[in-house]
Order: structure tokens, then C-alpha cells, then sequence
């Protein structure tokens, strides 16, 4: 109010680093503009009605206390967050079992202080819709699939959901023996901050590292490896090496004709017994005998494929740094678009003339190629709209705008049926022989 007095709030915005703070920085914005539009008369009645008001404000120095009492009267009409009723959860336990006055209160507030302030930051990110939407009870809910502590069963599953995994936590907490509940609980809260930490400083890395923006932000990762992919990054071992290991894991689990939710999600056991080279050789293990499937779906069906633009990229783009590739997001989000060589549109004229000049023999051969990974480029979005209808001497200088060298540099004037069948040849060879060479290795 002081800063409204002199005119100025604009700092105020650097120091609201919680949810909360921001909330209130955004009622306070929204007041002084009404303010600032009422007539002497209306602000004379508007500061007489609030003279005639009492404000009382309440403090507790005991935090026990204070989260019970603001429990007691939180009748805002609004559900409290999860991690609101999670620290009122741990407080309530540390002041009745555990004598939270003699500092577990305190270090519960400070930490979920740390904890708020870091999933404001999360929230704020860029690239948070591009990696699942994540939410602070998609966070936690991840976490709690990620470790094992002492005195209580392992808290997460693939198919449970924020609420439930809640619900089985206060479960858990009636049943742990009193004497490990101190130790549960200083365990779980520094352990759920790490969480929130790391998963803040992934995504910060596709903003400074060419491998982390392509496995998350191109190849959009599923979420179910979270658990793991956030444990290891707490123990510093999540390298460029893993990563990749994790896209190619992802490709063969989810993106090619399988759905292997429980393995992906369970892959944190492996990880928890056996350390990173056990997790690694279970990705392995997993996937060894599928790549040869993997590898033709993507190829036959490029169209379809989720990891297509994740797959180009690797093959053909290595040249292109982190600079090239931060110039492919012009707003939030990856914006690539998969661009059909041969445009389909030739598919609907009635004269096959064009069709054969390709190489074709008819429309049925060229429906048999047209989706397959030889007749795909990625193609910026803004480009790809220009360049759907033309034909190949048209694309061809449409690509040369592209900001891809593999673009600018493919020759669509003498693209045809024999280039595009080699493409595909090329293409399924680099995935079995380097790409998911990893797994056949071993």
C-alpha cells in the first residue's frame, strides 16, 4: 500500500514469488485501476463505507496453531490447493505426535515456503504445456512414485490419481510407528522440495541445452517417466546420454504400436534397486525386441507418427546448435509441422498424367507411399501453410526459406518416386543401425 501511496507498484511484482503473493498483486492492480476512475463523490462514499469497517489481524507465532486456526476459518468458497492441505496434513502430525514446537513445524513452513516459490516459477515457465501440463499435484503425485521411505508402503502407481495418492499418504501417516514419524516426515518434505527443484531446472535446461529442448520439447517425452527422469536428475545422474536413451525408451513404449504404461512407470524399481545401470539395462531389456517394429511403423507411417519431427531432426539436423533451434519456437511451443513432399492434392485430380511424370503408376501406388516417412519433411508452420498446395518447383523455393539447412539444401524439383523409396530405405537402415543401436547391442 505504501508503494499505491507513492504511485509506483511495479517492483511489487518482482517480490510476489508465490501463487499467493501473485494473487494479491493482481486484486491490488485490479483496485487502484477502479480507484483511479471514481469521482471525488464516489471515492467520498467508498472511504466513508470503509472507515465504518474494523480490521483485525490475527498473529500466531506458532505455526502448528496458525495452519489449524486458518483451516478453521477458510471459507473462501475456493477448494485449498494440494499443497496447502498437504502442509496443513504434516503440521497437524508433527503438532500432535510429535511436539512440533521444538522446530518440525518450523522447518515444514519454511520448506513448503521453498516449496510454493519454486512451482510459481514452474507455473510461469514457457515450456510447461509442452511436457504434460503439469500441475502441483501432477508433481507430487510423480514424486510419490519415486522413492521409497522408511515405515510406509511405496506411495505411487501408474494409474493413481492426485487424490488418491493423498488419500493412501494420510493412510500411511496413521499407520507409520510414532517413534520414524519425525524422521518420515523431515525426510518427505526436504525430499518433495528436491522434487519440485529439479523438475524446475529440467525444463529450465531446454532453454541452454540442444539435447534436453529435444527430447523434451520436441519429442514430448510421456510423463509417466517422470518418476524416474526427476529422481535421477536430484542425483545428478540424468547426462545427455540418458536422455536420449529415455526419448528412443519413449518411442518404442508409447510412440510406435505399443502403450506400455506399467513398464514405463515402473521402470523407477529397476532405478531404485540397481542404481542408474540397472535402469539403463531394463530400457534395454525392454525395447530390444520391438525396435524392428518400431522402426517400420515409423517409416510406413509417418503421417501418424508422434515422434517424427524428434527422429528428422536427429538424422538430419545434428549441425544445427541450440541458437538454430531456440529460432524454431517463435512463441511457447514447437511449432513444426510434418509437409507432404508430394502434395495429397494430386490424389484428387482426374488425369494420372502428373502422377506418372513422378515415377507412379497410378493413384493407388502413389496412396501406397504418400504417408510414409520419405515423402515428410518438418517444415516450419508459417512455411508449411504456404507450401501444401504447390507443386515441387514452388515447395522447393518455399524450402530455401526455411531456418533448417536440411530444408534449404533438399532438391524438391527432382524429388520422385525412386528418391522417395530411397528416403524411406535410408531412413529405416539409421534406425536399426544408429539410432536404436543401443538396444540391439546388448
Amino acid at each position: 500500500m505504501e508503494a499505491a501511496e507513492k504511485g509506483s507498484i511495479s517492483h511489487c511484482e518482482k517480490d510476489a514469488d508465490t501463487e499467493g503473493k501473485q494473487n494479491l498483486f493482481e486484486v491490488l492492480k485490479a483496485i487502484l485501476d477502479k480507484v483511479s476512475k471514481l469521482n471525488k463523490e464516489e471515492a467520498n462514499e467508498r472511504l466513508e463505507a470503509l472507515l465504518e469497517m474494523v480490521l483485525m489481524r490475527l498473529k500466531e507465532p506458532d505455526p502448528g496453531r496458525a495452519i489449524r486456526t486458518f483451516q478453521s476459518v477458510n471459507d473462501r468458497g475456493v477448494p485449498l490447493l494440494l499443497l496447502d492441505k498437504l502442509k496443513s496434513l504434516l503440521i497437524y502430525y508433527s503438532n500432535t505426535f510429535c511436539d512440533g514446537k521444538r522446530g518440525l513445524d518450523q522447518f515444514i513452513n519454511d520448506h513448503f515456503g521453498e516449496i510454493f516459490k519454486i512451482f510459481a516459477k514452474i507455473k510461469k515457465s514457457d515450456h510447461i504445456s509442452s511436457v504434460g501440463g503439469f500441475d502441483e499435484g501432477n508433481i507430487f503425485r510423480y514424486h510419490a512414485g519415486s522413492q521409497k521411505f522408511d515405515g510406509i508402503e511405496f506411495l505411487g502407481h501408474y494409474e493413481a490419481s492426485t487424490d488418491k495418492t493423498y488419500e493412501k499418504l494420510k493412510d500411511e501417516l496413521k499407520e507409520i510407528k510414532k517413534s520414524k514419524l519425525e524422521s518420515f516426515i523431515q525426510s518427505y518434505v526436504s525430499d518433495l522440495k528436491n522434487f519440485y527443484q529439479a523438475f524446475l531446472d529440467l525444463l529450465s535446461e531446454i532453454d541452454t541445452n540442444p539435447t534436453t529442448l529435444k527430447v523434451m520439447l520436441i519429442n514430448t517425452i510421456n510423463p509417466l517417466f517422470f518418476n524416474s527422469l526427476i529422481r535421477l536428475k536430484i542425483n545428478n545422474e540424468l547426462d545427455d546420454e540418458t536422455l536420449r536413451l529415455f526419448a528412443k525408451t519413449d518411442i518404442v513404449f508409447f510412440k510406435s504400436s505399443k502403450k506400455m504404461r506399467t513398464t514405463a512407470y515402473n521402470l523407477i524399481d529397476e532405478y531404485l534397486k540397481k542404481g542408474k545401470e540397472g535402469l539403463k539395462s531394463e530400457m534395454i531389456a525392454q525395447c530390444r525386441n520391438d525396435i524392428g517394429l518400431a522402426s517400420l511403423k515409423l517409416v510406413n507411417n509417418a503421417s501418424n507418427s508422434s515422434c517424427f519431427h524428434y527422429v528428422f531432426f536427429e538424422k538430419n539436423c545434428q549441425e544445427m546448435g541450440l541458437a538454430d533451434l531456440k529460432k524454431l519456437i517463435p512463441g511457447k511451443q514447437f511449432s513444426q509441422q510434418k509437409e507432404h513432399i508430394i502434395p495429397i492434392n494430386l490424389l484428387e485430380q482426374r488425369s494420372n498424367n502428373k502422377i506418372r511424370d513422378l515415377g507412379f503408376e497410378g493413384k493407388k501406388d502413389l496412396e501406397d507411399y504418400i504417408d510414409t516417412y520419405g515423402n515428410f519433411i518438418s517444415l516450419e508452420k508459417s512455411l508449411n501453410l504456404k507450401a501444401s498446395d504447390k507443386d515441387l518447383y514452388g515447395k522447393d523455393a518455399i524450402y530455401k526459406e526455411s531456418r533448417i539447412p536440411f530444408n534449404r539444401r533438399f532438391n524438391a524439383k527432382g524429388f520422385n518416386k525412386k528418391v522417395l523409396i530411397k528416403r524411406n530405405d535410408e531412413m529405416r537402415e539409421w534406425l536399426i543401425d544408429t539410432f536404436f543401436k543401443d538396444f540391439a547391442a546388448h
